[in-house]
């Protein structure tokens, strides 16, 4: 993630852009907060200051919580989902963890 995609999400809220999402298969969140998340706690090992700018969006423009939203440190998942890196849990995963309720 870049901070080009942090501009990008910001002019999409800025323009109006739908954040409707609806996902016929039951995951592991149910929104657009918690797709975000999910997507920056799981794609790669660290949470970059980048990252928690793109979540700042999304809590800057009113989408703060996911009440659906599930980490792999809550439920045992099958062996076919399991990460092939460990998360550094450093300030900023606990800042995360903190924006996201967790």
């Amino acid at each position: 993630m870049t901070s080009d995609d942090v501009e990008i999400l910001e002019l999409m809220f800025d323009t109006n852009a739908s954040t409707y999402y609806e996902d016929r298969v039951p995951m592991v969140y149910s929104n657009m907060f918690g797709k975000a998340a999910w997507a920056v706690l799981y794609n790669d090992e660290f949470v970059t200051d980048e990252e928690i700018e793109f979540m700042q969006v999304f809590i800057n423009h009113g989408l703060s919580t996911d009440d659906s939203l599930l980490l792999f440190e809550e439920k045992p998942f099958s062996l076919e989902c399991h990460l092939d890196f460990e998360i550094v849990k450093d300030d900023n995963y606990y800042l995360l963890m903190e924006m996201i309720g967790k």
